[in-house]
């Protein structure tokens, strides 16, 4: 295994609109969110990023909330992301 500081990760996956606006949507306030899981493992492997886990430290209600407020801004449901 290489040494962390010689790991390039490309991030063009993250520069995503979609996944930015959700990323907006989760940690405006007192919200927290980062990537997790299948999405981490791909771009540290230096393979295709093709899922985006996100963790956050919102409960359901308020992730709920968040998105029904931004549908009727008409964006999208942030649950299909």
């Amino acid at each position: 295994m290489q040494p962390l500081e010689n790991i390039t990760i490309n991030d063009n996956w993250l520069k995503d609109p979609g996944l930015q606006r959700l990323f907006d949507i989760l940690t405006g306030g007192s919200g927290e969110a980062m990537v997790a899981g299948g999405a981490v493992r791909n771009s540290l492997m230096g393979q295709e990023v093709t899922d985006n886990g996100l963790f956050t430290i919102l409960v359901t209600r308020e992730v709920s909330s968040r998105s029904e407020e931004q549908a009727k801004q008409g964006v999208p449901d942030v649950s299909d992301h």
